[in-house]
């Protein structure tokens, strides 16, 4: 197995690898509490992205990299808010999908495609460090744990785990509301959101909110420049 050159390492571990390696079900280091332990909170896909563009192979690096940044500023809004609802309930945030409409290289491209790849369909899911600051996600004071998109398809997910998922439309809420209104679900192992776009107000207690704007700054901004 060879690991081609991502983004998400740091000199204190190779977090990007790692998890692309999760991410493609390869990484067999993980304990079994990791697929058997926990509760979680969930996208769906189709609250996650914007509805899917297919882009030919003839669209410009120009056209697709507006489509990318389109989607890029929907998906910041939906983790945020989705990790907001993760910390205020005290449940393992399941990365939502993330789609890239541009592919990620330190040298040019043609079409938003990388060289010996310009038939590739767009979008395709993106990697998490085409997205993620992933050492960040991994190095800062993230009050709960988060797993890999897709994590939940996962076939060493415990059984138990996937019999017991409630899949919700929600309102707009605060930490304290989601807590309540959610609370017949606090059994419940996986609450997955059927819309998750500007549904998390922030929370009421000062000491939580300054730390979850902290947070959110560190995690969610994020910068792409094309050419």
């Amino acid at each position: 197995l060879h690991m081609t050159y991502q983004y998400g390492d740091a000199s204190a571990f190779p977090y990007g690898k790692r998890q692309r390696m999760r991410e493609a079900r390869v990484w067999w280091v993980d304990p079994p509490s990791y697929f058997t332990q926990g509760k979680y909170l969930a996208v769906a896909p189709e609250a996650a992205s914007l509805p899917i563009d297919y882009l030919s192979s003839q669209c410009t690096t120009a056209e697709a990299a507006e489509r990318f940044n389109k989607e890029e500023a929907h998906l910041r809004v939906v983790l945020r808010d989705a990790l907001g609802l993760a910390i205020a309930l005290n449940r393992t945030l399941v990365l939502p999908r993330m789609l890239c409409y541009c592919d990620n290289i330190w040298k040019e491209m043609k079409h938003c495609r990388v060289g010996g790849a310009f038939g590739m369909t767009l979008p395709f899911d993106c990697p998490a460090d085409h997205i993620l600051q992933l050492p960040s996600w991994f190095q800062s004071n993230l009050p709960i744990s988060f797993r890999e998109p897709g994590f939940l398809t996962d076939p060493r997910v415990a059984s138990s785990i996937k019999a017991s998922w409630v899949r919700l439309k929600v309102p707009p809420m605060s930490a304290d509301e989601a807590r309540r209104q959610l609370a017949p679900f606090a059994s419940t192992s996986v609450i997955e959101l059927a819309n998750a776009k500007n549904v998390f107000c922030g929370f009421e207690e000062q000491r939580e909110a300054r730390a979850f704007a902290h947070l959110a700054q560190s995690l969610v901004p994020y910068s792409r420049h094309f050419c």
